[in-house]
C-alpha cells in the first residue's frame, strides 16, 4: 500500500486519484503519522457493505444467544441497516447502468 504525505497529495493529486481508482488505496499521512486513506468509489462502497452485512451478523447472532424476542427498536434498526443495504446497491446500479 502506497503511503505519502499530506502535502504531496495536494500537489499531485490527480496522479494519485488515479493510481487509488485503479489499483489500491493510498495512505496520507500528517506529520508521520497516517490519517486518511484515499481509495476508489467501489472499494469504499464495498467496505461500507460489508461493515453493514457485519453489524446486522453481530445483531443476529447477538439476538440469537439470549433468545429474546427482538423490540420494535430492534426492529427498526434492523430495517434500517437493510434499507441502507439497498440503498448503496440502488447507487451502485445507477452509476452502472449510467455508464
Amino acid at each position: 500500500m502506497l503511503t505519502i504525505p499530506s502535502q504531496q497529495l495536494k500537489k499531485n493529486f490527480s496522479e494519485f486519484a488515479n493510481i487509488a481508482k485503479s489499483s489500491e488505496p493510498i495512505v496520507i499521512t500528517q506529520y508521520n503519522r497516517p490519517t486518511l486513506v484515499l481509495s476508489s468509489y467501489q472499494d469504499t462502497m464495498e467496505l461500507m457493505r460489508l461493515a453493514a452485512k457485519m453489524r446486522f451478523i453481530e445483531r443476529l447472532d447477538k439476538q440469537a444467544r439470549y433468545a429474546t424476542e427482538p423490540t420494535d427498536q430492534e426492529m427498526e434498526a434492523l430495517n434500517r441497516l437493510i434499507e441502507e443495504e439497498r440503498e448503496l446497491v440502488y447507487q451502485e446500479n445507477l452509476k452502472k447502468n449510467a455508464k
